[in-house]
């Protein structure tokens, strides 16, 4: 009996240790200093360059995407941001909850032509659907299975023209419009998605990893931002976009950080900035000391 006690013991320490809540101060990776926030420096993006997933694959996932999966010798890195006036009545790590909260509403905007909802909803896999989004509602959404609708455009097929001797031939494609990502680290301030394949969303456009975080910017403002750094992936489907992958990641992004923009002034967080400019493709692996490549026009 007195072994069986111990082993009650064990098991209840363990399960309280597994239960800890999250640790303030801890991060899951580092924003731009707050003096270089418009920095290329390609050192500042090692660490989600660097980025393996530490849990296992959620439930559906066939694999993770990792930067190193990604084709060709080029690579995006961004850091979008949007400075405002922090609450009065909140903590950093209470909004920022609040702003994952409302993923869904900043992708959708008032014209949805994008998304975002739980992996599963779309497919009609309503119980992992639901299992998802209790957990990307919950304080700790590490593991979450979600789903980004990328461009409405993608979801029709695509028409080619090529001219083969004296003939135009047309063929056309079916595009993909969706990218599940996986929720692989979490705290009170700060999250990373790592994009995946997965059993019904295929795989996802680009390969790599997008941390999301907020902070204290002095002088009474608070930054909500984001830093990615992400290849294009072997998916099938990038073949038929019209544009390169990180032109429709770019196009999202602006409707995303627009519509927050809107929920912090409507909520009484008057913004100071939003910027977006922060974007672009360097060289894959990184080179420090190179000028970027050229970078195709996104119009």
């Amino acid at each position: 009996m007195r072994y069986l006690n111990g082993f009650s013991i064990i098991f209840s320490m363990i399960f309280s240790a597994l239960s800890l809540p999250q640790v303030a101060g801890a991060e899951c990776f580092k924003s731009l200093p707050i003096n270089e926030l418009s920095s290329r420096n390609v050192d500042y993006f090692k660490d989600l360059a660097n980025w393996r997933p530490p849990i296992k694959e959620a439930k559906e996932v066939k694999r993770f995407l990792p930067p190193g999966s990604g084709v060709g010798n080029m690579v995006n890195i961004d850091f979008y941001y949007v400075i405002f006036r922090k609450p009065p009545d909140k903590t950093l790590a209470e909004l920022f909850k609040d702003i994952r909260l409302h993923f869904g509403e900043f992708a959708r905007g008032a014209t949805s032509d994008y998304d975002f909802q739980p992996y599963g909803k779309l497919f009609e896999v309503s119980a992992y659907s639901e299992e998802n989004r209790k957990k990307w509602e919950s304080d700790n959404p590490t593991g979450a299975l979600m789903s980004f609708k990328l461009d409405t455009q993608f979801a029709n097929p695509k028409t080619f023209a090529q001219k083969v001797g004296y003939k135009v031939v047309r063929t056309f494609k079916f595009a993909h419009p969706w990218g599940d990502v996986q929720s692989t680290c979490a705290t009170d301030t700060d999250f990373v998605f790592s994009t995946v394949e997965t059993v019904r969303g295929y795989t996802h456009p680009v390969a790599g990893n997008r941390g999301f975080g907020i902070r204290d910017a002095g002088n009474g403002n608070w930054i909500f931002y984001s830093k990615a750094v992400d290849r294009e992936s072997d998916s099938y489907y990038n073949k038929a976009a019209p544009k390169s992958v990180f032109c429709h990641g770019h196009l999202f992004w602006l409707d995303f950080y627009s519509n927050v923009k809107n929920y912090l002034n409507s909520h009484g967080m008057p913004v100071q900035s939003v910027v977006t400019t922060n974007r672009g493709i360097v060289w894959w692996p990184f080179r420090s000391n190179e000028p970027p490549p050229n970078e195709p026009s996104c119009g």
